[in-house]
Order: C-alpha cells, then sequence, then structure tokens
C-alpha cells in the first residue's frame, strides 16, 4: 500500500484520497511531502468514519488526521455515512470548516431524505455527495435532485466495484472497441460527461495512466 500513492502522485493524478480506514494516511502523507509537487496543485479528499460520533470526536479525529497526514488543512473532508448523530458530526465539520482547516465539506451514501433534511437544518450545504454510481446502478433520480440543491454528484465504486462482469459487458466492450479504448475508460468518460465526479481506485501504474487518458478517442 505504501507505494500506491507515490505511484498515484507521480503519474499525474492530483487527487490522493487518504482514509483511516483503509490505513493509508501516513503512506500518502509521506508520498505528498516526497513529491516535490507543491501542496497547492493537490486536492486532498478524505473521510469521518461513522465510529466518530459527536462534536468532540469528531475534532478529534480531525486532528489526528492531520498529524498522520502531515498536513495543516484538507480541501474536501466527507460525512462517511447518515448513522447515528450524523448532526453532530456535521456541525463540527462546519466549525473546522469556518476556522479554514478545511476547503469544503460533504457526505457520501447520503439517500435524497436524508441529504434535504441536512440541509434544510444546517448552514452549510454539503459541497458533494459520493455515491455508489456506475452503468449498472446509474442513480439518475439522485443526479437530477442533486444539483438544484447545490451538491455535486460524486461516484464511488464506478466499475461496480467488479461485479456484473462490467469489464466484459457486451455492450460496454463494443463502444470501447469502436473508440479505441478500455472499458474502464469508457465508462469514467461516460461518467465525466454526465458531469459527475469520479475518482477510479487502483495500485497499478498502467491502470493509472489509462484512467487519465479517457478523452482522445478514435472515430
Amino acid at each position: 500500500m505504501a507505494t500506491a500513492p507515490r505511484r498515484l502522485l507521480a503519474g499525474g493524478q492530483p487527487e490522493p484520497a487518504p482514509w483511516q480506514e483503509h490505513q493509508n494516511e501516513e503512506a500518502v502523507g509521506r508520498a505528498i511531502r516526497n513529491s516535490g509537487i507543491a501542496r497547492d496543485e493537490l486536492f486532498i479528499t478524505t473521510k469521518l468514519r461513522v465510529q466518530d460520533p459527536g462534536e468532540g470526536n469528531t475534532w478529534r479525529a480531525f486532528e489526528n488526521l492531520l498529524r498522520r497526514l502531515g498536513l495543516d488543512t484538507i480541501d474536501l473532508y466527507l460525512m462517511h455515512q447518515p448513522y447515528g448523530d450524523y448532526y453532530s458530526q456535521w456541525r463540527a465539520m462546519q466549525d473546522l470548516h469556518a476556522e479554514g482547516h478545511i476547503r469544503a465539506i460533504g457526505v457520501s451514501n447520503f439517500h435524497s431524505d436524508r441529504l434535504i433534511d441536512l440541509i434544510t437544518h444546517n448552514d452549510i450545504t454539503p459541497a458533494v455527495n459520493q455515491i455508489e454510481t456506475h452503468p449498472f446502478y446509474q442513480r439518475q433520480a439522485e443526479h437530477d435532485y442533486m444539483p438544484e440543491h447545490g451538491v455535486q454528484h460524486e461516484s464511488w465504486g464506478p466499475f461496480a466495484e467488479g461485479r456484473n462482469n462490467l469489464f466484459s459487458d457486451p455492450t460496454l466492450a463494443s463502444i470501447a472497441n469502436h473508440h479505441g479504448k478500455s472499458v474502464a475508460q469508457v465508462v469514467l468518460r461516460w461518467l465525466i460527461q454526465r458531469v459527475v465526479v469520479v475518482i477510479p481506485k487502483s495500485v497499478r501504474p498502467d491502470r493509472m495512466a489509462e484512467n487519465l487518458d479517457v478523452f482522445a478517442c478514435s472515430s
């Protein structure tokens, strides 16, 4: 795992996504420090775990996160799921944002009712809602209502976590062959054209490079 963040930065992907659940925060921090890339050229996204409920725990979790990463600020901080006392987590996240420790705050795995309720009863609208989105689960209803409330749709699991034989799907394979691209590149391009933010996950340098090369297509 320690080599993956270095490969990601070396490959030109500017959005490292450390997370305690993945136990990669210290490795990402080292990769950032050793990369030679200016901090303002990187966009750091990470998540607050469900296991850190309450305002005090949220502050402590964030302080520990900064210590493990060796950073002063985070660009985007996401609440992982709307479980437990997530309102107190959001209040603490709003305070961290107000004090300049976080540039933007958002949520993950929020269905429409929970998202609208959070927006209605708080000062800051989530910048992002990161939800499972891929060709077999396109989330069109969510995609339509989120922009109406100023929330950016972001995909996790863009390749369906390897389920449903996505990489051998006949329709996707036909499109990929027509354009001289891989199925993964077709899926990423489709999400981008829908204005869905997507961060594909890989530890292989060749796949990282392929994931960035989604725009030049043969006719």
